[in-house]
């Protein structure tokens, strides 16, 4: 959406993104006369608010047959309680073990360095979460993996997000948020 204001005495503008089923305050952002135009993009979703995004656009892959991925992990120690508040590192892998990529410096608050490598069959991938730097999972004494599935030619900003099982305790992560499928990029 579009909002114009008229700034009266030169006091600011503010704007809250309400959740409207409870009323909760998710963020709010403050404008005033000095910086009279911006823009708000963020995502929402249970306990996850992902503030500017498309100031991270995807990264522009170099040449057609490739695939590409920046991470960003906001619910990091949500269920896990690892105590590593580090940023963390992702190895991408085949099904076979080859490692493909890796990204690294994702954080709760910004996306990881991009990478991108060749597509090829069979399209499955593992994405392990490690200590930055390291081949230490985030998680001491467990293996952090995630499954996905590559795409040709298409460049990513997926979500990292902690899931619990049905007794409450940590139960790995999902990789399935893209958010190139909510925004558009220019």
């Amino acid at each position: 959406n579009e909002y114009k204001f008229v700034f009266f005495d030169h006091l600011p503008e503010n704007i809250s993104v309400v959740n409207k089923a409870t009323g909760e305050v998710l963020h709010s952002y403050t404008f005033t006369d000095e910086q009279p135009a911006d823009t708000i993009s963020f995502y929402v979703k249970e306990a996850i608010y992902i503030d500017k995004v498309l100031a991270s656009p995807p990264g522009t892959l170099s040449a057609t047959g490739r695939t590409g991925y920046k991470f960003i992990f906001p619910t990091m120690n949500r269920y896990s309680n690892s105590g590593y508040d580090g940023a963390i590192d992702a190895i991408i892998k085949k099904t076979n073990g080859e490692v493909l990529a890796v990204a690294q410096n994702i954080t709760r608050d910004s996306f990881g360095t991009f990478v991108e490598f060749p597509f090829g069959p069979p399209p499955v991938i593992t994405v392990e979460l490690v200590k930055h730097g390291t081949t230490d999972p985030y998680v001491a004494g467990q293996q952090v993996i995630a499954q996905m599935v590559m795409q040709n030619n298409r460049s990513r900003l997926i979500v990292l997000e902690e899931k619990v099982n049905d007794n409450g305790t940590f139960a790995g992560v999902n990789a399935t948020t893209n958010l190139v499928d909510y925004f558009d990029f220019l």
